[in-house]
């Protein structure tokens, strides 16, 4: 049976600049967030969903950490069959990156909730995505979890929260 996992990552390259930037804001040791399935409760044949530049893709585990390290990985409880929950995300691949949403997104934490507008915001209706948005999609559609902040506009620490809420309420 398939688990399916929120995977925090961060950036082996220590001169990408936007990595180490959302890791400083954030204050988190992550700065890349995406959906990982693993097959049979192993991670050797494990396949990674996220979004980053030029566009969202899929992505072998293998070949993610050659250029990312995991450093969390928080389980999901799913509500769909598992080809159900591929579809979701092939949908969401092949979009590409919003530097647009990445900035917004990044006033929304500098401003610490004081702009409350901008957790409802919706500034591309999906059509371009960031890692967070893809998790949270996700999440949403996947898991059935419900929160009340737009997917386009998640900070990493809300999508951890998310799925740890989600995750201790059905223990």
């Amino acid at each position: 049976m398939s688990q399916y996992y929120v995977a925090f990552y961060r950036n082996k390259n220590r001169l990408n600049v936007v990595s180490r930037l959302i890791e400083y804001f954030e204050n988190r040791p992550h700065s890349h967030v995406e959906i990982v399935k693993s097959l049979s409760g192993t991670f050797e044949d494990s396949i990674s969903w996220g979004s980053t530049w030029p566009e969202s893709r899929r992505i072998r585990l293998e070949e993610m950490k050659k250029h990312y390290k995991i450093e969390r990985l928080v389980p999901l409880r799913i509500m769909l069959p598992d080809s159900s929950c591929e579809i979701i995300l092939d949908g969401l691949c092949g979009k590409p990156y919003s530097f647009v949403q990445l900035i917004l997104a990044g006033i929304k934490i500098l401003a610490k909730g004081s702009v409350s507008w901008l957790s409802t915001v919706k500034p591309n209706l999906s059509k371009y995505l960031i890692c967070t948005e893809l998790a949270g999609i996700f999440m949403q559609e996947a898991c059935g979890y419900r929160f009340e902040k737009s997917p386009e506009l998640l900070s990493l620490e809300e999508i951890e929260t998310i799925a740890l809420k989600n995750l201790l309420e059905n223990v």
